[in-house]
C-alpha cells in the first residue's frame, strides 16, 4: 500500500507502436509491452528488442512509465534470453518488469536498477500473497482478477507493497495463472503466451442449449468504482488489451482519464466503457468486485461494424524505423570480389571469384545486378551504394542470382533474429547463473523415467482408497478448505492414517477467507509433523512462518532448473515439474537440475479452477466439437474442471530424465482403483510428444 500516491496511475495495454502512440495520447501514465519473445501476448505485433531504448525514450518524453512484460514460464533454453531481455531492460531505463518465473526471482539481485512486480500470472489472491512478494523483493503485484472488493482491501493493507488492479478488458474463465486448458488441447500455453482461447469455444452440456459458450466471461468494466479505488490508494489501474486495436485502447483510457480527473458523470463513462464490450460482442461486468460468482459468462462473437475509430488521433514520433541493410565493395589480393552486408553489428560476405567474360552480350554489369534485385516485400530496407568503380564490373548474369541469394539469406537470418533476438552482452556472474553446469551424477535424482511410482496423490472422494492400496506408497493428501466441521473431520482423518499419510498438500489458489483454515491446518500439520506442499505463493509466506518442512506443489511447477534452485533457496525441499513439460524440456530440466525434481507421471491435471458457479451443473460432462471431454467438480469454494481421459507417462522409458520422485495423482478418478492396475494401451502424454509453445 502507498499512502504517499498523489494520484492513482492509468495503465495502458501497448501490444504494438500504434497501440503505445494511442495510449500516450489518450492520457495513460504508463504503458505495459512486451518484447518479440517472452511475454504472455504472443499474438501482439509487441516490440524490437533493438529499438527498446528508443521506445522508453519516448514513453519518458510523454511523461509516463515504461513497463516490460517478461511474465511466462521459462523453459531451460530460454534462460540465456531472459538475462539478456533484463539487461537490455536495466540498460533502458525500464521503470519496472513484470515477471512469474521463479527464475527471474533469481536474477532480481543481478539487476538492482529495475524494479519488479508479480504478474497476474503469478496468482496472488489475497493479502499472504502481498506479503509473500514484498519478502522476494517485489515492489508491486497485480492482483488476480476474481477478486471481491473486501479481498483487494486485504491485500492492500500490507504496509510498502504497491497493487496493481485490472479494470477493463478480457477476463479468463480460469483463477488467474491457473489454467491448462488450451495446453491441454494442443500444446499452446496460456502460460508461456501462447493461449488458443478455447473457453471462447462451444461447448456441450445437456443442461444447456447447442451453441452454448458456458465458459466465455464478460468483459471487465470498474469504470464505477474509481473514487473507490482512489479512496483505497490503489496504485495502478490496469486495462487488458495488448491484443486490441489501438482505436480501443485510445478509448479506453480516455474514459478512465475522465472518471479520475472527473471531467464527466460516471453514469455517462459507464454507458461509453459499455460500447468497449461491442469489440468483442462481450457485455461488461463488475460482478467480482461485489462479491457476485454467478451470471458472468455468455456469449461471444464480434459484432458487425463494432470496430471503434480514433479518426484525428495524432502520433507521436515513437521509434518504428527498421535498421538499413547495406554493403561493402571491395577485390581481394587475387582479383576476386568480395561483398559484405551489414545489418547493425551483424555482417556476412560473400566471394565472387574472377570471372572470365567470353561475350559481352551474355555478361551484366554489377550496377544493373543491384539495380534489378528482387528481394520480398516483408524484407529489411536495403541502401545499397555501388561505388562507381565496380558499376561496370561485368559478370556472368548467373552472378546475378548468387548475389540475390546471398543478400536474401543474410537478410533472413537477420530478421530471424531481429524477431526476439536480444543482443546484448551480460555480466560473467549472471551467464554462470543461465548457463550452469550439466550435472554428471545426482544422487537427489537418480530415478528413471518408467521405474515404479513411489507416491500417490489422494483428495477427499478417494479417501476410502487408503485401506487398500499397497504400503509401498507414500500418500500426498491434497486438503482443501471446507466448513468448520468439515475441516475438523479431515484433521481427523489425517491423524487416524499419520503412518499412511508423507505430506499434506495445499490449495492452488488461496482467498482472503481461507486463510483461517489454512492457518489451522498448518498448526496441526506442525504439531503432528506433516510435510506441506505448497501451491502457490500465497501459501508459501503462511508455510514459511511455521516450524514445517515443506515442497514445492504443481501450483508453483517449473520448466528450468534456475526455477528450481529458487524454490530450494527459499525453503522447499523438493521441486513439482511442470505437468505441462514437452519430452524436450523435460531433458534438458533433468539434465541441469541439482534440486530434488518430483514428476506426476499420471493425472487428471485442474484444467479450469474457477470462482464461476453457474457455467455448467456441477457435477456434469462437458465436451466441445473436438471430442474434448470434463467433468466439472466443486472443490472447496471453486468448481474444477478435469479431464476424463488422463495423462499417463508410465510407460515411457527415458534415461535422460532422472527425478527424485514420480507421482500418480488420482484426485478427480471415477474408477481409483482401475487407475491403479490398469495401464491404457494407447495413453494420452499430454505434451511429451509434441513442443509445448
Amino acid at each position: 500500500m502507498r499512502n504517499d500516491l498523489k494520484t492513482i496511475e492509468i495503465l495502458a495495454p501497448a501490444g504494438s507502436p500504434d497501440a503505445l502512440r494511442a495510449a500516450m495520447e489518450a492520457g495513460a501514465n504508463a504503458v505495459y509491452f512486451g518484447l518479440k519473445k517472452l511475454n504472455a501476448r504472443q499474438g501482439a505485433t509487441n516490440f524490437d528488442p533493438d529499438h527498446l531504448g528508443e521506445t522508453v525514450k519516448f514513453i519518458h518524453s510523454c511523461h509516463a512509465k515504461a513497463y516490460l512484460t517478461l511474465n511466462i514460464d521459462l523453459n531451460q533454453r530460454e534462460l540465456g534470453l531472459a538475462a539478456r531481455t533484463l539487461q537490455l531492460a536495466q540498460k533502458a531505463e525500464v521503470d519496472a518488469v513484470l515477471i512469474k518465473d521463479s527464475a527471474l526471482l533469481a536474477m532480481m539481485p543481478f539487476f538492482p536498477k529495475l524494479n519488479f512486480h508479480f504478474s497476474t500470472q503469478a496468482g496472488i489472491s489475497s493479502s499472504a500473497g502481498a506479503q509473500a512478494a514484498k519478502e522476494l523483493g517485489l515492489s508491486r503485484v497485480v492482483l488476480a482478477r476474481e477478486l471481491s472488493k473486501e479481498e483487494i482491501q486485504a491485500a492492500n493493507s500490507i504496509k510498502d507493497m504497491e497493487i496493481e488492479l485490472f479494470v477493463q478488458g478480457a477476463m479468463c474463465f480460469s483463477c488467474s495463472g491457473r489454467c491448462l486448458m488450451s495446453s491441454w488441447i494442443g500444446g499452446r500455453s496460456g502460460n508461456r503466451g501462447a493461449c488458443a482461447s478455447p473457453c471462447r469455444f462451444v461447448w456441450k452440456n445437456k443442461a444447456l442449449p447447442d451453441d452454448s459458450r458456458p465458459f466465455s466471461m464478460h468483459d471487465l468494466c470498474s469504470i464505477q468504482q474509481v473514487s473507490e479505488f482512489k479512496e483505497m490508494a490503489i496504485a495502478s489501474l490496469k486495462i487488458e488489451g495488448r491484443l486490441k486495436s489501438p482505436a480501443w485502447v485510445h478509448q479506453a483510457v480516455s474514459l478512465y482519464r475522465s472518471a479520475i480527473d472527473k471531467t464527466d458523470p460516471i453514469p455517462v463513462l459507464y454507458k461509453k466503457a459499455q460500447t468497449l464490450g461491442f469489440y468483442t460482442g462481450r457485455q461488461v461486468t463488475d460482478a467480482y468486485y461485489q462479491g457476485i460468482h454467478t451470471g458472468l459468462t455468455g456469449e461471444s462473437a464480434r459484432l458487425a461494424n463494432s470496430e471503434l475509430s480514433v479518426s484525428e488521433l495524432k502520433k507521436p514520433d515513437v521509434p518504428s524505423k527498421k535498421s538499413i541493410v547495406t554493403a561493402h565493395f571491395i577485390f581481394d589480393d587475387k582479383g576476386g570480389l568480395v561483398i559484405t552486408w551489414q545489418w547493425q553489428e551483424e555482417k556476412a560476405s560473400v566471394r565472387i571469384p574472377p570471372q572470365k567474360i567470353s561475350h559481352v552480350k551474355r555478361a551484366i554489369s554489377l550496377g544493373d545486378i543491384f539495380a534489378k534485385l528482387s528481394l520480398p516485400d516483408n524484407s529489411l530496407p536495403v541502401n545499397i551504394e555501388l561505388p562507381n568503380e565496380f558499376q561496370k564490373k561485368l559478370f556472368p548474369k548467373r552472378i546475378a542470382s548468387v548475389i540475390e541469394s546471398s543478400l536474401a539469406d543474410f537478410i533472413h537470418l537477420m530478421q530471424k533474429d531481429k524477431d526476439g533476438m536480444v543482443r546484448i552482452s551480460i555480466p560473467d556472474k549472471i551467464r554462470q547463473l543461465v548457463t550452469p553446469p550439466k550435472v554428471t551424477a545426482n544422487t537427489k535424482n537418480a530415478k528413471t523415467i518408467g521405474n515404479p511410482v513411489e507416491y500417490l496423490r489422494l483428495e477427499l472422494s478417494e479417501t476410502k482408497l487408503l485401506s487398500s492400496i499397497p504400503e509401498s506408497y507414500r500418500v500426498i493428501y491434497a486438503w482443501y478448505p471446507l466448513n468448520k466441521k468439515e475441516n475438523q473431520q479431515q484433521q481427523k482423518w489425517l491423524a487416524d492414517n499419520r503412518q499412511k499419510i508423507y505430506a499434506v498438500a495445499l490449495p492452488a489458489v488461496l482467498y482472503e477467507e481461507d486463510l483461517p483454515a489454512v492457518e489451522s491446518i498448518l498448526e496441526f500439520a506442525e504439531k503432528s509433523s506433516f510435510i506441506i506442499e505448497v501451491n502457490s505463493w500465497d501459501a508459501w509466506y503462511l508455510v514459511k512462518k511455521k516450524n514445517l518442512s515443506f515442497m514445492a506443489g504443481p501450483g508453483l511447477a517449473v520448466l528450468n532448473s534456475l526455477a528450481a534452485d529458487m524454490l530450494y533457496k527459499v525453503g522447499c525441499k523438493s521441486v513439482a515439474v511442470s505437468p505441462e513439460i514437452d519430452q524436450a524440456q523435460l531433458e534438458a530440466l533433468c539434465e541441469y537440475g541439482t534440486v530434488p525434481l518430483m514428476l506426476t507421471v499420471f493425472s487428471r491435471p485442474m484444467l479450469f479452477q474457477t470462482r464461476v458457479q453457474d457455467s455448467v451443473p456441477c457435477p456434469s460432462t462437458v465436451e466441445d466439437g473436438r471430442n474434448i471431454r470434463m467433468i466439472s467438480q466443486q472443490v472447496g469454494t471453486l468448481v474444477v474442471f478435469r479431464p476424463i481421459i488422463p495423462m499417463d507417462w508410465r510407460d515411457i522409458r527415458n534415461k535422460k530424465i532422472q527425478v527424485h520422485g514420480m507421482i500418480l495423482d488420482l484426485c478427480g478418478a471415477q474408477n481409483p482403483e482401475d487407475d491403479l492396475k490398469t495401464k491404457n494401451k494407447t495413453p494420452f502424454r499430454f505434451n511429451y510428444d509434441r513442443q509445448l509453445r
